[in-house]
């Protein structure tokens, strides 16, 4: 068992709450109201410099570029266009009698484009009104013209028009 050596006023050394500061003249330190004022605005300087830094990098990593948002678009709007082109096969099947219905096959998978080319093109600002007025009425009259029963050739080259269109107004590549 070891033995602690006591100090001349009957404490151990353990017991010292500051024996850190043995040998060490004990006195407060004194800061002056300006130099800690200083200090106090140097730190808050930095620390809005550091936070607008970083505020800066996370808001720009988060940000979608015009050319993001264009290639979102265009990338959509290559759906969209299969989509329609795909109806072509649904149609002539829908005719012959051999698949589903014009209703279900044709025009409820035209309603969805439809739905998704209005999504598609609020995220287009760039697109004039024009634009967008006669592609939408493009697609609609594809529908009427579908449900009205055109031919199957008049339907694949009425499709066929609008997949061109909803390619070319959205900058489809």
């Amino acid at each position: 068992m070891r033995m602690r050596a006591s100090s001349s006023d009957g404490l151990d050394d353990a017991d010292e709450p500051h024996e850190h500061l043995r040998g060490l003249p004990l006195m407060a330190l004194y800061i002056s109201a300006g130099r800690r004022r200083r200090r106090i605005i140097i730190s808050a300087a930095v620390a809005l410099v550091l936070g607008l830094t970083v505020g800066f990098m996370v808001g720009r990593a988060m940000v979608t570029t015009p050319r993001e948002q264009a290639d979102s678009v265009a990338s959509t709007g290559r759906d969209l266009a299969t989509r329609v082109d795909a109806l072509t096969i649904e149609y002539e099947q829908a005719v012959a009698r051999s698949g589903d219905s014009v209703a279900k096959g044709v025009t409820e998978p035209l309603v969805g484009i439809d739905r998704d080319l209005r999504a598609v093109l609020a995220k287009a600002p760039w697109l004039g009104a024009k634009a967008r007025t006669v592609l939408l009425a493009k697609l609609r009259k594809l529908r009427a013209d579908a449900i009205s029963g055109m031919s199957a050739a008049r339907f694949a080259s009425s499709s066929a028009d609008v997949s061109k269109l909803i390619r070319s107004t959205l900058g489809v590549r």
